[in-house]
């Protein structure tokens, strides 16, 4: 009786130990790889892999190697049981890191790119809710693109010394989008300002208050409570913006509805994140999440335990 209880209790350990497996890393050369944690995944993959992180929540940590994350979405898809990938605490794309890749998550605070010595090149990060994005790039092709973004985006300064260059930031919401230089700030919408650029394009923004103290900047084409050459002026910083938005709430970034309405609603397809590739009227972005899972119970004739993963993205398989 004792022999069969233990065999019962290792069963259910290793049953319980096979369900937690439930962050699938794909290598370069396609072999796949479960893990129980996100730093453990991290940790586990090779440069170049595709970490698939289902919904749940998960701790953030450092990223030193080329990676892709891809999450479910920032928000329950309202078609299906598939939550949130939500990364508690920051998420930072470290040296070593160059050409990683951050998409569908729900991040509760920081994500950061390079540090005080050391930019970090050529990273994406898309289709993401994040409390602050900071940005330390020496170089440039960072990108920063249809994300949710509920305080800022902005490049750290040292003394005089801008580290954020090269950056391309289009077809955000966030609160401020500040500190870029040498770079692009098209289409988002700014709910508090767009400031301390300089020889930076800043075209097509939504801006709720004057775009201010740039230098050698080229800015046309916005809609602020400033008139600069041939932007839309509302008038002043008491402008009504539940006007221009559907359902907008200025106390909620996050859960506002950022469609356009009335004589702005031609703007629709340009500015936001719904004006570019992927979104629809449900707010889900076009990352790849698991549906389903299967792992052999015994290795093969050459001692390979084979795992099969089923992938989704949008309405396509």
């Amino acid at each position: 009786m004792t022999k069969k209880l233990f065999m019962l209790f290792v069963a259910f350990v290793c049953a319980a130990t096979m369900a937690a497996q439930n962050i699938a890393v794909v290598s370069p050369s396609g072999v796949t790889t479960l893990y129980n944690t996100f730093p453990g995944a991290v940790e586990g993959a090779e440069d170049g892999s595709v970490v698939y992180l289902p919904g749940g929540v998960f701790t953030g940590c450092n990223i030193n190697k080329k990676l892709t994350i891809i999450g479910v979405g920032y928000k329950s898809k309202t078609d299906n049981n598939y939550e949130q990938t939500h990364i508690t605490g920051d998420l930072k794309f470290l040296p070593g890191s160059t050409g990683s890749a951050l998409m569908g998550c729900f991040v509760s605070g920081t994500v950061r790119i390079g540090n005080d010595a050391t930019g970090v090149n050529n990273v994406m990060i898309k289709h993401n809710n994040i409390n602050n994005i900071q940005i330390y790039c020496s170089l440039s092709g960072c990108i920063i693109n249809q994300n949710i973004v509920r305080q800022s985006i902005f490049g750290v300064s040292s003394g005089y010394a801008n580290k954020a260059l090269g950056v391309t930031v289009t077809n955000n919401i966030s609160g401020t989008i500040y500190s870029i230089i040498d770079g692009l700030v098209s289409n988002n919408i700014a709910t508090s300002s767009i400031n301390n650029c300089a020889r930076t394009t800043i075209s097509g923004n939504i801006v709720f208050n004057p775009i201010s103290y740039v230098s050698d900047c080229d800015i046309f084409n916005n809609m602020t409570t400033e008139d600069f050459g041939d932007d839309i002026d509302v008038g002043d910083e008491d402008f009504d913006w539940s006007n221009v938005f559907v359902n907008y709430n200025s106390n909620n970034l996050s859960n506002s509805d950022f469609h356009l309405k009335g004589e702005y609603k031609q703007y629709e397809n340009q500015v936001g994140i719904y004006a570019g590739t992927g979104f629809n009227d449900k707010q889900l972005a076009p990352v790849p999440y698991i549906v389903a899972k299967q792992v052999d119970e015994q290795t093969d004739a050459q001692g390979k335990l084979n795992i099969r993963v089923r992938v989704k993205a949008g309405d396509t398989e």
